[in-house]
């Protein structure tokens, strides 16, 4: 017994150390280690997706956490980033929360369900009134990236706060007192600094998406039935267009160039609202215009917003790379139909450069025809020879983003990211070239070949798959859907970028090769 005691009071102790430090009590059920048959339907949740939960609640000063398998370190990390995220929101609203936030009776915490076992193909994150739905932070397809998340799930607790202001569901509410879901998603997006590539910022910018999909009008954008009708035709049309040009709106709201307001009077906006005064009429009385004349003054007050600061003229130097690149294609490939000398044995891969590297390309094929006459300098030899490398693992990696975009969309790329670049530059590219200017055999050719296209892929891929994931998600002209006119160019500068990390590699490896030789003779001579 006197054992028992002890034990029991280095527990208590230990625990009222744990919420000393934490600065917030946190209680947590048993965890979500121990197998449980039991799962519980119910949740604030509920009658939006009705998944279950495994009971095993774990619980923060502002946030109960539920889940139907996330481990209990899942759980306590999400609860603290939503914490952390929440001081923010509440920060930058300037909320008193005892006094302006309105829980549904019964409910005096944030609910987030982190889901581990689902997978919903069109969203990650979705707000209710007084509560989420997530990734768990364990979820086998959720973004490795918790910049990414973190941002995400700020603006889900935007909405949320949105919805504790006004007090009720949302989709409950009567007609006249639903807030505009351009207002309530660029307010989303506008604090968040954007989830979807960021505000509108530039004319060039704004002209683009208006020739792609018409111009549009925020303020139009009363509901989600409005983008639910576009997104037939555009699928993707809300996070391209709606949720940048709402953030627009919103952030013109905002600006000192602008209309000079705050947060705090969009917070204002929502108090009315739930004090049954209809959005509208709240809007013109926080902001001092009507939306109907905001709507028909924007794109004249947009245009004067926008023209101050340089606007950087990427979209036109994409469109100028992808026709270059264009007429590189067909003027090595005249030049090479005319000449029946070699150009260092690859002459068929220089169409290949061409296309991938576009005028850079181009340039280096007619560079390397003037050298042909003359003896090539080391540097150069490695120039090449890094973009033949390239282009080979560029073709594989291509390969595998068509495949993936035109028939597995929801399908995640794994380890054939890696091993279809590897295959095509190795198979293809690299041991047929060896044999054609060493004169080895095939498969002599494969086996001493095999060690440096695997470095060489992972430098290459080092270079190339962050410029094809971090640019779409900062730069707005960049796109990684291969029908957007915009997608060559990002993928030209992603195999530029795994030249400059490879070429080093190749110089290395051409001056090993110039000193030790490729091949042994038993080998040049073997089948």
């Amino acid at each position: 017994m006197k054992k028992q005691l002890v034990h029991l009071t280095i527990v208590i102790i230990t625990c009222l150390l744990l919420v000393g430090l934490s600065g917030c009590a946190e209680t947590s059920s048993q965890s979500p280690d121990s197998t449980s048959s039991q799962m519980v339907n119910s949740g604030s949740w509920y009658t939006r997706k009705q998944w279950p939960h495994d009971g095993h609640t774990y619980t923060t000063t502002n946030f109960i956490i539920f889940s139907d398998a996330a481990s209990q370190e899942a759980r306590e990390t999400l609860a603290s980033v939503a914490e952390k995220v929440l001081v923010e929101v509440i920060t930058e609203f300037e909320i008193i929360p005892e006094e302006m936030l309105r829980f549904p009776p019964g409910q005096d915490k944030i609910h987030i369900y982190a889901y581990k076992n689902y997978h919903p193909k069109e969203w990650g994150m979705r707000a209710y009134y007084a509560g989420l739905i997530a990734w768990s932070l364990d979820h086998e397809e959720r973004s490795s990236d918790m910049e990414v998340y973190q941002s995400v799930l700020k603006h889900e607790l935007v909405h949320v706060i949105q919805n504790l202001l006004v007090g009720s569901d949302p989709n409950l509410a009567p007609l006249r007192l639903r807030v505009d879901a351009w207002f309530s998603e660029g307010l989303a997006e506008s604090m968040t600094g954007g989830t979807s590539g960021g505000a509108i910022t530039s004319h060039a910018q704004l002209n683009a998406l208006a020739a792609e999909y018409g111009e549009f009008n925020p303020m139009s954008y009363t509901s989600d039935l409005v983008l639910n009708a576009a997104m037939v035709n555009h699928p993707t049309i809300g996070f391209d267009y709606y949720y940048p040009i709402s953030q627009l709106a919103v952030e013109y709201l905002f600006s000192a160039e602008g209309l000079g307001k705050s947060p705090a009077d969009a917070r204002d906006i929502l108090i009315d609202v739930a004090e049954d005064i209809n959005f509208a009429t709240a809007f013109e009385t926080h902001m001092g215009i009507s939306i109907k004349k905001y709507k028909a003054e924007f794109f004249d007050r947009i245009d004067g917003y926008l023209e101050e600061g340089f606007s950087f003229p990427g979209p036109s130097l994409m469109l100028a790379w992808v026709i270059l690149s264009a007429l590189s294609i067909i003027l090595v490939g005249i030049s090479l139909t005319r000449s029946k000398s070699s150009v260092e044995g690859i002459q068929w891969v220089w169409l290949l450069i061409a296309a991938l590297y576009g005028p850079l390309g181009g340039l280096s094929y007619f560079i390397s025809i003037r050298k042909q006459r003359q003896e090539s300098s080391f540097w150069w030899r490695a120039l090449v020879t890094s973009m033949v490398n390239v282009t080979g693992k560029a073709i594989g990696i291509l390969i595998v983003i068509l495949a993936l975009f035109f028939f597995a969309p929801d399908k995640d790329s794994g380890p054939l990211i890696l091993l279809i670049p590897l295959l095509i530059s190795w198979l293809i590219f690299q041991a047929p070239l060896l044999t054609a200017q060493v004169g080895v055999s095939y498969w002599a050719a494969l086996r001493r070949s095999f060690v440096a296209e695997f470095v060489s892929l992972v430098l290459v891929s080092a270079g190339m798959l962050p410029v094809l994931i971090w640019l779409p998600d900062r730069v707005w002209y960049f796109s990684n859907d291969p029908n957007s006119q915009f997608f060559w160019g990002l993928f030209s500068l992603s195999a530029i970028a795994g030249t400059l990390i490879v070429y080093p590699f190749i110089v290395w490896q051409t001056v090993r090769v110039n000193q030790t030789g490729i091949l042994t003779k038993e080998e040049s001579t073997a089948d």
